[in-house]
């Protein structure tokens, strides 16, 4: 009797090289995947410190378009100028009715008052600190005096229309741990044409 070697099936080795190659591309895959997901995630914070960094420049940009500087405020000596620096940007309102004050605190929030020329109004926080947190917020205004009080009209040669710079530096503390900044500037030009109070 003849014995039948013609049994089909893997060798060893063979089931060895096809685990190996297995494993190896599940790992790629796992490995990719999970890059993927992290990039997702950091997009993901980015998106949030951003559209949290536009909501207050929004609001600044917003307020300035609304009003203008109230100069008062402001003591400015040089005719032309930039008075730079402003932790706080005081603005009134084109009727001269109402007055509001964006402040940047210490504490990482930048903050807006408002209310009836004259009196104390409410108060709002632009952004959380535990979203994103400001630590550095300034205003530059020029020109350093009010282009459309009569004592200044005749001594500024250049007319320069009133425009405020608005810088800040934002950070979000991530899941992952490490902190991330953005820094965003924007400038506004005012939109009334003439004094609004005397």
């Amino acid at each position: 009797m003849k014995k039948n070697f013609s049994k089909k099936g893997f060798t060893l080795v063979e089931l060895l090289i096809a685990m190996t190659i297995f494993v190896s591309f599940v790992g790629i895959l796992i490995g990719s995947y999970t890059s993927i997901i992290k990039g997702q995630r950091e997009a993901d914070e980015y998106r949030i410190m951003y559209s949290e960094s536009r909501k207050i420049f929004e609001t600044v940009i917003q307020e300035l378009r609304d009003g203008m500087v109230d100069y008062k405020k402001y003591d400015a000596n040089t005719v032309g100028g930039v008075i730079g620096g402003l932790e706080t940007l005081h603005i009134i309102s084109k009727d001269a009715s109402m007055q509001s004050s964006i402040v940047y605190g210490k504490s990482g929030v930048v903050s807006i008052k408002k209310g009836k020329f004259g009196e104390v109004g409410m108060e709002l926080n632009l952004n959380s600190p535990d979203l994103v947190k400001v630590t550095d917020f300034k205003f530059y205004i020029s020109p350093s005096v009010d282009p459309y009080d009569d004592k200044n009209v005749y001594n500024d040669k250049n007319q320069l229309h009133p425009k405020v710079t608005v810088y800040g530096k934002f950070v979000r503390k991530f899941g992952n741990g490490k902190e991330y900044s953005m820094e965003l500037q924007t400038t506004v030009s005012s939109r009334i044409y003439n004094q609004v109070y005397d």
